[in-house]
């Protein structure tokens, strides 16, 4: 959320919720022929185990979406579903898994009031995209109303998001909601980056190695340090292995392998590929990025995303 708890911007857990669609007009309407498939949004301890939790390796990192001090003791956290995950959730919500205009997310509702009250009545509504520049949805799938959350307990629910078209732009898709419950009215945009939306693909190493080593034009690799506060080579390796997998949706194509690992993907409009390769000293926690792909303004998109959120991160 922002600082004025006006609304955020993100990139977005399956506890699956009833759903109901809603056009781009956000005009609700009956799910055909999914009525019945699954639950509504179920409530649960906050330290119970949480509802869909086996997602954790097929799923983005949580993100904080709304804050409890700017909505009335609500707090909303999202994370992007990936792998089988997407998948499953995807093929419920009458979405087709394969188009890379989709977009699954999990949501996680929580109550933090400071007077140990429940709140009520929460649920999402869609609004018009109106941003030039931007792609609008053309289906939704939002879950059903949440009646209440009592004190420390939460909800999980599934948001399927299909968009008019996929984009190799990053931010440029774009979804609005308002999430409402008694407390009030919070605004909030979902604006999966192009790291989240590249297409995880199969590629052996020596497919990785023959296609990167035709791509060294100005335009076509790109390449930054970086370095990571550490002596312990096993703590060096996992965390830049996981920030990487964690931060974005690319395929894992070789695994430290001479203080190497691979990543491979492909941009969800164009289908053009971008590989990923980490260079990291064990022992000084110092290393390299090198990114490859055919446009250039991909490529520096998604340098500068990977340096910033996926190996710096701690």
């Amino acid at each position: 959320a922002n600082g004025n708890g006006s609304g955020a911007m993100l990139g977005i857990m399956s506890g699956s919720g009833a759903v109901k669609k809603t056009d781009i007009g956000g005009v609700p309407a009956v799910t055909q022929g999914l009525e019945g498939l699954v639950m509504a949004p179920l409530v649960v301890d906050k330290d119970s185990d949480v509802p869909g939790d086996y997602i954790e390796d097929e799923s983005s990192n949580w993100t904080v979406l709304v804050r409890p001090d700017l909505a009335g003791g609500l707090s909303v956290q999202i994370r992007f579903l990936r792998e089988e995950s997407r998948n499953r959730e995807t093929k419920l919500m009458g979405f087709d898994p394969k188009n890379a205009a989709v977009v699954c997310a999990q949501f996680k509702f929580e109550n933090k009031r400071s007077d140990g009250r429940t709140i009520r009545r929460i649920h999402l509504m869609q609004r018009k995209v109106t941003n030039s520049g931007t792609v609008p949805t053309t289906r939704v799938r939002i879950p059903q109303e949440i009646a209440s959350i009592d004190i420390s307990k939460m909800s999980f629910a599934t948001v399927g998001l299909e968009f008019a078209q996929a984009s190799d732009t990053d931010g440029s898709i774009l979804a609005k909601f308002d999430i409402k419950c008694d407390r009030g009215t919070t605004p909030i945009e979902i604006r999966p980056a192009l790291a989240e939306t590249i297409q995880p693909i199969d590629m052996t190493k020596a497919e990785f190695v023959s296609l990167s080593g035709k791509m060294h034009g100005i335009h076509q690799r790109s390449e930054a340090s970086f370095s990571l506060p550490s002596d312990d080579k096993n703590k060096v390796y996992k965390q830049v292995l996981r920030n990487i997998l964690k931060a974005s949706n690319i395929s894992l194509i070789e695994k430290w392998c001479e203080d190497r690992c691979k990543f491979a993907g492909c941009l969800p409009a164009s289908k053009l590929k971008v590989l990923l390769e980490i260079h990291c000293d064990p022992n000084t926690g110092s290393g390299k990025i090198i990114i490859c792909c055919d446009s250039a303004m991909a490529l520096n998109t998604l340098l500068l995303f990977f340096v910033k959120h996926a190996v710096a991160e701690e």
